[in-house]
């Protein structure tokens, strides 16, 4: 049919942000031109029930992350050699303690890994 548009391309991509935190696009719009919409919505995708913050130097967090990963449990790693931002939290949920690793799973504190600080 002479001047009948083509149906608008949409689809739902995946994209990992700097924040590490995915968010879902949404109604990916390819324009004449070249030109590209993207709409973000909050990306309804589980996040791991649990964080270990751990340091490099800490043969307790190596154990640690080791275990973790050959129970495959997901986990968020927080070295805070690299993510100095986060020893304020590190320190609240140990009163005061720069002590590594600290697994909190499902909202329970865990200082330690099997006896070891």
């Amino acid at each position: 049919m002479a001047g009948a548009k083509e149906p608008r391309a949409q689809t739902t991509v995946l994209v990992e942000e700097s924040s590490s935190q995915p968010y879902n696009y949404s109604h990916i719009q390819i324009m004449s031109g070249g030109f590209l919409t993207l709409t973000r919505q909050e990306s309804h995708v589980a996040q791991p029930n649990t964080i270990i913050y751990t340091h490099p130097d800490c043969a307790y967090s190596s154990a640690a992350l080791m275990d973790y990963r050959k129970r495959k449990v997901e986990y968020i790693q927080i070295d805070l050699s690299k993510q100095t931002d986060q020893i304020p939290a590190l320190l609240e949920l140990t009163n005061g303690d720069r002590v590594t690793p600290v697994i909190v799973e499902n909202g329970v504190v865990t200082i330690g890994f099997k006896g070891g600080t």
